[in-house]
């Protein structure tokens, strides 16, 4: 009987014991999935091949591949989740991806990586997808997708490509055609939000990027890098009221005298906060609305009013720049290339708020507030996302950062980042990847999925000595380790 019992109290502590560990593992929280420059992944002198394309498991630590990955030079910029809740769509500038030819586009769903119809000409580097009617819509450099003709937006219903009203362009220059010369930039999409529609009925389409037209003949309208795409009437409208108070005369968002480096104002980052009728604008631009009204980096468009205004009393840095916002309920998580909120470049003697490169603007009641503080140093995130946990995950160009001695001690007195990085209000700041990890390139896009609804593992079509590619599941390795060693411990106990 006795050792019936010890049998029994063993088996309930290997039970808690693996699922203990499957709590530190981090499968009772998020998986994460990213998009960057990098190749390979190194922890304790073992080098795992990424291409471009990562899983990574949180509470594990440890980054794995999704199949062949993309090609190189394999940059990836984008991602978002499809309407199955367990696929992705993943934009770039690649034209293989898991060994198979794609172009730009590919969705990972049901264990393969799968071209969307023969994808763009050029490289794409934004995504929206609308979940009632289960279209995509894709901005970047190309002009041209499946052989239809688009200008650097569309949208495609699972059969058919949207022109959109033929897009964004840079209109005429007068001076490159004078000269004959071909122009030093081309027209570009950065970023789309959508608003409305239903299964049947098409959303509108924010578009922000580096453009100075919408639309094309009699219906182009003068848009300065961002635009609205109404399907309603199938005509593009600029975000600007000319009449008093607004007196809007630049059409969106432009540059300034007072900011010298703008020599091409771009829109990186659109988030719409439908309570309050705005819409946040981020990017690299010193003027919103009109002309000389100095609005450095971030300005918010209201839908109502169609007034242009700054947000709080501004960001500031050096050549600040944001490349991501994201908005949960009230709360405006704003990421990029800065040092201050609260206050613009020419705010001589107002303080502000330090909060380099990431910072929480509350649209409720119009208050920043930092998010660590200089803990993230000299960072620049490119994107951001937020777990099913309410934890803050930034990727992008991400050193060391600022830690307790007690959280480094934990660490192994490692510090760095990696270009990976998650926040909780507990802990701070921290990196993601374990301490000795080494990730060897940038950090383009990362998105957030609860554990339920992982990636179906990329299963390589190729056949590599024998042997059908896939990555590995550690965790279930470390599982079936303890639990053998319970069984032998049971063994013992009933001999």
């Amino acid at each position: 009987m006795g050792r019936r019992c010890l049998a029994s109290a063993l088996l309930t502590l290997s039970l808690l014991l693996n699922s203990h560990v499957e709590s530190q593992l981090g499968l009772d929280t998020e998986i994460l999935y990213i998009t960057g420059v990098f190749t390979n992944y190194t922890l304790k002198q073992e080098t795992t091949t990424l291409r471009g394309i990562a899983e990574l498991q949180p509470g594990q630590g440890v980054l794995g591949p999704l199949g062949l990955g993309l090609d190189l030079p394999s940059e990836g910029f984008q991602l978002v989740g499809d309407t199955s809740g367990q696929g992705l769509y993943v934009a770039g500038s690649y034209s293989v991806a898991n060994g198979e030819e794609v172009a730009r586009i590919t969705h990972v769903v049901n264990g393969s990586m799968l071209p969307v119809d023969l994808g763009a000409s050029n490289s794409v580097y934004t995504l929206a997808l609308h979940e009632p009617s289960n279209r995509i819509y894709m901005g970047g450099v190309f002009t041209e997708v499946t052989g239809v003709a688009v200008g650097y937006v569309t949208a495609y219903n699972g059969s058919d490509w949207d022109v959109m009203g033929g897009g964004v362009g840079l209109g005429y220059d007068c001076q490159v055609a004078q000269a004959k010369t071909t122009p030093r930039v081309s027209a570009v999409v950065h970023a789309i939000q959508l608003m409305g529609g239903d299964a049947t009925t098409m959303p509108k389409v924010f578009v922000g990027g580096h453009f100075t037209t919408a639309g094309v003949g009699d219906d182009a309208v003068e848009a300065n890098n961002i635009a609205m795409w109404n399907p309603e009437t199938g005509k593009w409208e600029n975000l600007c009221d000319p009449l008093p108070p607004n007196r809007c005369n630049i059409q969106g968002v432009s540059d300034d005298p007072r900011r010298e480096d703008v020599q091409h104002p771009i829109v990186f980052a659109l988030a719409l906060h439908e309570s309050s009728n705005r819409l946040f604008v981020g990017g690299i631009f010193a003027s919103a609305g009109q002309m000389h009204n100095y609005v450095d980096a971030l300005s918010t468009f209201n839908l109502v009013t169609r007034a242009w205004e700054m947000v709080g009393k501004g960001i500031a840095g050096r050549n600040p720049v944001v490349y991501s916002i994201l908005i949960k309920e009230d709360k405006v998580y704003v990421a990029g290339s800065f040092q201050h909120v609260e206050k613009t470049n020419t705010d001589t003697f107002r303080e502000g708020i330090r909060s380099h490169s990431c910072a929480v603007f509350d649209a409720s009641t119009n208050t920043w507030a930092s998010l660590g503080g200089q803990s993230l140093g000299e960072a620049i995130i490119y994107s951001i996302d937020i777990g099913s946990s309410g934890t803050i995950y930034a990727v992008g160009e991400i050193g060391d950062i600022a830690m307790s001695d007690e959280a480094k001690a934990l660490r192994g007195g490692d510090a760095s980042a990696q270009n990976i990085a998650k926040y909780t209000e507990a802990a701070g700041w921290q990196p993601v990847l374990p301490g000795g990890s080494q990730l060897d390139g940038i950090v383009h896009s990362v998105h957030a999925k609860p554990v339920f609804s992982r990636v179906q593992e990329v299963v390589s079509s190729r056949v590599l000595d024998g042997a059908a590619v896939s990555s590995s599941r550690p965790w279930f390795v470390v599982s079936s380790l303890l639990f053998a060693s319970s069984a032998a411990v049971l063994s013992a106990a009933m001999v």
